[in-house]
């Protein structure tokens, strides 16, 4: 849908500059912040409670590691088997890429492009698209629904102060109605309306505006009618997605023993909800700064701080966290240079072009 407008608004190169100079100016500023916390805490006992970690270390990775798989295995359920040769391998080789871009660029949508473009040759455009639309939605959804979960949880469970728990729970309502808006957006039909606003900009012009309105109606459809046309795919995305969250606290549950280890491991897994949640939040809210250097590891100290635990295990957390995505990062970009290799060495396409189903979609739906 990008490549059929074009822009010709005014100072796009100046605003493009701004921007690079303002997340390059939050990246400094966030890793000054990150430098500032690690002396004023004691560098020797951050040092000391890192070395603490130890082989605990391979397990936050391993759990890192199986939420990307789990999370490709949903992306894998939500395309269409008939308009898709895509394997496995394929879906965990593009998710891992894009989430590596991900995490290294401000507001963390360049990786959906990447995603796209790995698999163009092996899945149907439009399907492609309405399944990274719906991996998206899914992710949020899911991540609102433990959001306003977990708080609520650690009230009941936890022997916690109750201001900073609420605190968390404020402010996930706060994130829940412009969430409920995008999925309203999404059920009365997002791509179909994305682009009769985009006809109605002085500065955009569409070529074939009805083509590209009747891909966006196609794709709007495919989302859509995804639950209704393959209820178990969907029932399996569903259950993917709500694993891949759990790992993501499963993260800090397999360093928490280790730092707190006179907690017995259900409050920890607790703890460890309540931290992700916590870290996603401000992720949501920080989204300009590049990986959240400095103020997810501010976040994550003041919130131990506050919970009236010490806030260097918070710190610590945070930075084995942050080595874990460095690898992690490391790793993506390798299989996407791999992939770009291929690619370049094949021509940029195998020969044979992706599977399209017989039968177009219905515009109905729920």
């Amino acid at each position: 849908m990008a490549s059929t407008a074009t822009h010709s608004s005014v100072g796009p190169g100046r605003r493009s500059r701004l921007a690079v100079i303002f997340n390059a100016a939050c990246l400094v500023l966030g890793a000054v912040l990150l430098v500032l916390l690690v002396v004023k805490l004691d560098l020797q006992q951050v040092g000391a409670r890192l070395r603490q970690v130890g082989w605990a270390f391979a397990g936050t990775f391993a759990a890192y590691v199986a939420g990307l798989v789990v999370t490709s295995a949903a992306w894998q359920c939500m395309v269409d088997p008939a308009r898709s040769r895509a394997t496995f391998r394929n879906f965990f080789a593009a998710f891992w890429a894009g989430h590596a871009i991900n995490v290294l660029t401000p507001g963390g949508q360049l990786g959906g492009v990447l995603r796209g473009t790995i698999l163009r040759d092996k899945v149907e455009t439009e399907e492609l698209i309405a399944s990274l639309v719906t991996l998206t939605f899914f992710g949020y959804v899911s991540q609102l629904a433990f959001n306003l979960a977990v708080p609520l949880l650690c009230l009941a469970l936890l022997d916690l102060p109750p201001r900073t728990v609420l605190t968390v729970l404020a402010v996930a309502i706060a994130f829940f109605v412009p969430m409920t808006l995008v999925y309203l957006f999404l059920r009365r039909g997002a791509a179909a309306t994305i682009i009769r606003v985009l006809q109605k900009l002085p500065f955009v012009h569409l070529k074939e505006p009805e083509a590209v309105a009747d891909k966006a109606r196609n794709i709007d459809a495919r989302i859509r009618e995804f639950r209704q046309r393959r209820p178990r795919p969907f029932l399996r995305a569903v259950l993917w997605i709500a694993l891949a969250r759990l790992l993501l606290a499963a993260e800090y549950w397999v360093l928490l023993p280790v730092l707190l280890p006179d907690r017995s491991l259900w409050w920890l897994a607790a703890l460890a909800l309540l931290t992700q949640t916590s870290a996603q939040l401000l992720s949501w809210a920080m989204t300009f700064v590049p990986s959240q250097i400095g103020v997810a590891e501010a976040n994550t100290t003041l919130l131990y701080k506050l919970l009236g635990l010490d806030p260097i295990v918070g710190l610590t957390l945070e930075i084995a966290r942050r080595i874990r995505t460095l690898i992690g990062i490391a790793i993506g970009l390798l299989i996407g240079w791999i992939i770009g290799l291929r690619r370049t060495a094949k021509g940029g396409r195998d020969g044979t072009p992706p599977p399209r189903a017989p039968v177009a979609l219905s515009k109905g739906g729920s």
